[in-house]
């Protein structure tokens, strides 16, 4: 009894502490370093370094890049499904106890700030009113095609989340400290276009030349968002200890499995860990369909018991509701928000998809948003 007593003490204290926060700190958004790439990008010269300030409470980071696409070949090239979030090819995200939390795509990282914002993240509506508001800032931008010898501006902006939220601060890293390091890695794309190959991860495909599309130009400013923990009588503000034992984990992974038409295929969800959303994204050897090649994907734990099983079509209702907008083709949203999925509560649980069709090279792709006991993670990483 004393145990629970002093768990639900812990859990009080934290509530407590996290709304002083929330309500009473100031919440700021500095600058932290541009970096620029002056030539063309090549696998030399891609990987940006960025040492975030030891200061505060830390929420997340905001990414700007802006960039120069080249198109050298000889035919037109097409804007690809990932587009402008595919100009960052991996971010990464290392923590004080060198515990790296984010470690994905920016196709993913770009999709899960449209679905935690509820609505496309930087988009804008166009409501019919007799002056002139809504789409009228150039924010997030990219050319539909690219011609010949062209060279259209790319602009493409992407929020790092540390915490869950400025409001639920679990994640949220105590950054005021000495003698330690934390690292923000950003990967700009070497290999933009594509011509026959898998264009998953291409900004643009249908040029002559694999290579003829290129990046140059490339600048990427960051921006640290964190809550000023001092008080205006020059103390400080308790800390929310739960929220900070926790780390929140943005990460992805190709499923190691064989996919066989019509027949149940299982992705596993890592153990020690509590899900709120995934990316489930069926690649059928570069071609996307919009559910015509899938017929089901089902949540499923150890005991067989499957919590639901869903045909495509439900799932897109299910996204539209959830964000007004559908997922790109071959991109099933599944949002676990509402009953999290804790394989530290309920066991050995998976993602099982029955694809109606398989092309050779097909694969499944798994883009997880989850939050785990960072002491567990650490100590117990053959978990993962």
């Amino acid at each position: 009894m004393a145990d629970v007593n002093a768990i639900q003490a812990a859990i009080r204290a934290n509530g407590t502490n996290r709304r002083a926060i929330v309500e009473n700190a100031m919440p700021m958004m500095q600058p932290l370093q541009t970096q620029q790439i002056a030539g063309t990008v090549t696998t030399s010269n891609n990987v940006l370094t960025f040492q975030p300030r030891l200061t505060g409470l830390l929420l997340g980071f905001l990414i700007e890049v802006n960039a120069t696409v080249n198109n050298a070949g000889a035919a037109t090239a097409n804007r690809t499904n990932g587009g402008a979030l595919n100009v960052l090819s991996r971010v990464t995200f290392t923590d004080l106890n060198n515990f790296t939390r984010v470690n994905t795509n920016g196709y993913h990282l770009g999709l899960l700030n449209n679905v935690k914002n509820t609505r496309a993240y930087g988009g804008a509506v166009a409501p019919n009113l007799p002056y002139n508001v809504g789409n009228v800032w150039t924010v997030n931008s990219l050319a539909a095609t690219i011609a010949t010898g062209a060279t259209p501006a790319l602009r493409q902006f992407f929020y790092v989340p540390i915490a869950y939220s400025a409001q639920d601060l679990t994640g949220a890293i105590y950054a005021q400290v000495v003698n330690a390091t934390m690292q923000l890695q950003v990967t700009i794309n070497a290999a933009p276009g594509v011509v026959a190959t898998d264009p998953l991860f291409a900004i643009y495909s249908g040029a002559t030349a694999a290579n003829s599309i290129t990046l140059s130009a490339v600048t990427v400013t960051v921006t640290t968002f964190y809550y000023n923990t001092a008080t205006p009588k020059g103390g400080a503000f308790p800390l929310p200890i739960v929220d900070l034992s926790r780390a929140y984990l943005v990460q992805d992974q190709t499923a190691n499995l064989t996919l066989v038409a019509n027949t149940d295929c299982n992705a596993p969800f890592a153990n020690a860990r509590t899900f709120y959303s995934t990316f489930a994204v069926y690649d059928n050897a570069g071609v996307f369909n919009t559910g015509s090649d899938v017929t089901y994907l089902k949540l499923q734990y150890a005991n067989l018991l499957a919590q639901w099983q869903l045909n495509p079509q439900t799932i897109a209702l299910l996204t539209r509701n959830a964000v007004g907008f559908d997922m790109p083709p071959g991109v099933y949203y599944l949002d676990h928000r509402a009953f999290p999925i804790s394989t530290q509560a309920w066991g050995n649980a998976e993602i099982d998809i029955s694809p109606s069709s398989v092309t050779a090279g097909a694969f499944l792709g798994t883009w997880y948003e989850m939050v785990a006991q960072e002491n567990t993670i650490i100590q117990a990483s053959s978990l993962g």
